[in-house]
């Protein structure tokens, strides 16, 4: 059994920060975009969520030719994400941890499980670009309060952004297998050969530890057939 990567809230803060200050540098030294650049899709969405929650989204009224070249992909990626017409701009607003999953690494869990307590605030995980699809990435966004997920894949399309919605807790798509079952808050994911991915969910909305409901339950999402199915109903 492989091992499970666990990383605390802080350090996958530390992680985003400091990935959003590398990428803010390369763009305003190189003066490129990063929307004409595969291998920082993932980066760009970190960087994006570094700038809402700690800047708020003022930083997003600028015109859409602005000279600024990070100010202008900003602009360009919360216009994609607001397209899918569900909460993942505040999610990414307010305080969270982000995570960027290496493809390579199927099979193995990447976690921001707390122990016991409940979480406290939003979670993000992104993986690398998957070229043989094109310039993309797919994105798992939790928020609390309520508990909801919005998965999504971020694209490169001419130049600029596009996002698609794979599900959503309250906006698209049922599981499969268990009607009714809505998908709460994130706390880990595996990718699976192929593009599946394995959704571990800290508890059924509305639950907690020890009172009511299901604790950790696991969901495999399938986009190619745009699909969740429930396979661990948890404790």
């Amino acid at each position: 059994m492989r091992p499970t990567i666990n990383l605390n809230a802080s350090v996958a803060s530390r992680t985003a920060l400091s990935i959003a200050f590398l990428v803010a540098g390369l763009l305003v030294t190189e003066g490129r975009s990063v929307a004409m650049q595969e291998n920082s899709l993932s980066e760009a969405l970190v960087t994006y969520s570094f700038l809402a929650s700690h800047y708020s989204l003022r930083f997003l009224f600028v015109h859409r030719n602005a000279t600024n070249t990070l100010a202008r992909d900003m602009k360009a990626l919360n216009d994609a994400l607001t397209t899918l017409q569900c909460n993942t701009p505040n999610i990414l607003a307010m305080p969270h941890a982000a995570v960027i999953v290496p493809t390579s690494a199927s099979g193995q869990w990447f976690s921001l499980e707390p122990t016991k307590t409940p979480p406290n605030e939003g979670l993000l995980f992104v993986t690398r670009p998957q070229t043989r699809n094109g310039a993309r990435v797919l994105a798992v966004v939790s928020g609390i309060g309520p508990d909801e997920t919005t998965i999504f894949w971020l694209q490169n399309t001419n130049g600029s952004f596009s996002a698609t919605l794979l599900y959503d807790s309250f906006k698209k798509g049922k599981v499969a297998n268990s009607p009714g079952t809505i998908v709460g808050m994130i706390m880990a994911v595996r990718l699976e050969r192929g593009d599946d991915i394995l959704l571990k969910e800290w508890a059924e909305p509305g639950s907690r530890q020890g009172i009511m409901g299901k604790m950790g339950r696991v969901f495999r999402l399938d986009p190619a057939r745009d699909t969740v199915t429930l396979i661990s109903a948890g404790k």
